[in-house]
């Protein structure tokens, strides 16, 4: 699956490779300027999120602030900035309704439809707590990656997917579903981006240095040049990936 964030690859050695924007600015960060090894093992976010809470992972990166992780995590000063959007069916006129930021959060709850969602993932607060309610249950489905959701979706088994904007509209032109899908064009919630470092394993004074020398990368431009290789892509497909 690409997600410009942090996806596999391969290298010269023709093995796989994780790497991604925030892959690519953490790496920066944490060898070129802290002098530290970083390893980036591939892992489910939800199991990285338990992990990071026991002491088994420090640090992990593309995170929203939330008041659980505040449990077991420090924040690091936000790097940049995620749009979430809703994605249906261009054949479920109900669920098109639904892609109105404003629509969902006064008729989707009372409604019968179905969402997507991927495990330990945060969207906002009204998803967030659509999810937390036991009586819907059995109206959301809950999968370890964004193109499960995205395929759930085009074969009718949910009815709305949450997803990163970029991320999304990326996944639906790769997959050749623009034709099927169409996803809404005002974020149903949007946040600041920060790394989440382990209460149990690391100290404020690291959160500040990664903090400082990630503001060094903003000024001496390399943040902008890594942000561009891996944005940019992405915008080629939101455009190219639209139906004429």
């Amino acid at each position: 699956e690409y997600n410009l964030y942090q996806y596999l690859e391969k290298n010269s050695n023709d093995r796989l490779q994780l790497t991604g924007l925030d892959v690519q600015l953490l790496k920066e960060v944490f060898e070129e300027e802290l002098g530290l090894t970083l390893k980036l093992p591939q892992v489910d976010w939800k199991v990285h999120q338990q992990d990071i809470s026991e002491g088994m992972r420090d640090v992990a990166g593309g995170a929203f602030i939330t008041p659980d992780r505040e449990r077991y995590a420090y924040f690091s000063a936000p790097y940049r900035n995620e749009d979430i959007v809703l994605i249906s069916r261009r054949s479920e006129s109900s669920a098109i309704a639904m892609l109105q930021p404003d629509e969902f959060k006064q008729s989707f709850p009372s409604s019968k439809l179905r969402i997507g969602v991927v495990s330990g993932y945060y969207y906002g607060d009204a998803i967030d707590s659509f999810l937390k309610n036991p009586s819907n249950q059995d109206r959301w489905t809950s999968v370890k990656t964004d193109i499960e959701n995205l395929q759930n979706l085009a074969n009718g088994k949910v009815d709305l997917v949450a997803i990163d904007r970029l991320v999304g509209s990326t996944l639906i032109w790769e997959e050749s579903l623009s034709r099927d899908l169409i996803a809404g064009k005002e974020h149903i919630f949007s946040g600041p981006i920060v790394a989440l470092f382990s209460r149990r394993t690391t100290s404020p004074a690291l959160v500040a240095a990664f903090d400082q020398a990630m503001q060094k990368l903003k000024d001496d431009g390399r943040y902008n040049q890594i942000v561009r290789d891996y944005l940019f892509p992405s915008l080629l497909a939101m455009t190219a990936g639209q139906p004429w």
